[in-house]
């Protein structure tokens, strides 16, 4: 996607400068999820919402507001195919958390209406993950999902996601959000760790949501199923991921 010049120049002030008019989000947390297409980003957030659930905490999927097309898999509440006019109009008012452009040129947005719940968690591209946290949420925290590429490539085919008309772009996302990670791990630049969680089939989802939510600092979940995976485990498996990542092609049915 391009944008003609006056909005670029209106979209990277809006970007590089958010300012807020909503709501104060002091009393919500945030958890970001971040992960390549595949691995378990959607099934690990709604374990997550509905252990919390099951202990009277209101939670949901943070929405979306974005120029790109719709994707099978989006969730009821992200809105697809936006003027980028009408996202950037709403940032220079105040209205969005935050505005980030990925390398399609399509614009990605979160409105305060995006976040009602208690508990809001979803997947962010690391810059606007960098941006949310400057919106003062009481809690943040970030995880980035991993697995085996068997257990990815599984998964691939079970979801069919290599057929889908979208594939090869979201092969080529994918290794940049693995890049994005590896550089993050060896240069960790001061700012939050990377937390990883492993997702290869030996654990239930439960437990990784269990995990996720323990670690973001909901102690009632039981500690006991919250083993870390180390440095180097972690970096073993994003290099398999990325390697793995720049062989993928999309299939024949993918148009």
């Amino acid at each position: 996607m391009e944008l003609s010049r006056e909005l670029q120049e209106r979209a990277n002030a809006v970007i590089a400068d958010p300012h807020y008019s909503g709501p104060n989000l002091s009393q919500k947390a945030l958890i970001a999820i971040e992960a390549p297409f595949g691995v378990g980003k959607s099934t690990i957030t709604d374990q997550a919402i509905s252990m919390l659930a099951e202990r009277g905490i209101k939670a949901g999927v943070v929405g979306s507001t974005m120029t790109r097309k719709r994707r099978p898999n989006d969730p009821e509440n992200y809105t697809t195919d936006v003027d980028p006019e009408v996202i950037i109009e709403r940032a220079e008012r105040g209205e969005m958390i935050n505005v980030t452009q990925n390398t399609t040129g399509h614009l990605y947005a979160t409105g305060f209406e995006s976040v009602p719940y208690d508990v809001n968690i979803g997947p962010f591209l690391p810059d606007a993950l960098a941006k949310l946290k400057l919106a003062k949420f009481g809690i943040v925290k970030s995880f980035y999902l991993v697995t085996t590429p068997e257990q990815w490539q599984k998964q691939l085919d079970m979801d069919k996601r290599l057929s889908q008309p979208d594939a090869a772009r979201r092969i080529e996302e994918a290794e940049n959000s693995l890049e994005y990670a590896i550089n993050k791990l060896a240069h960790p630049d001061g700012g939050t760790p990377l937390q990883l969680i492993v997702n290869d089939g030996s654990r239930e989802i439960k437990q990784l949501a269990g995990h996720l939510l323990y670690a973001t600092g909901y102690t009632e979940f039981e500690p006991s199923i919250n083993k870390k995976v180390s440095v180097v485990e972690g970096k073993r498996l994003l290099h398999q991921m990325y390697n793995y990542a720049t062989m993928l092609q999309p299939d024949d049915k993918a148009a």
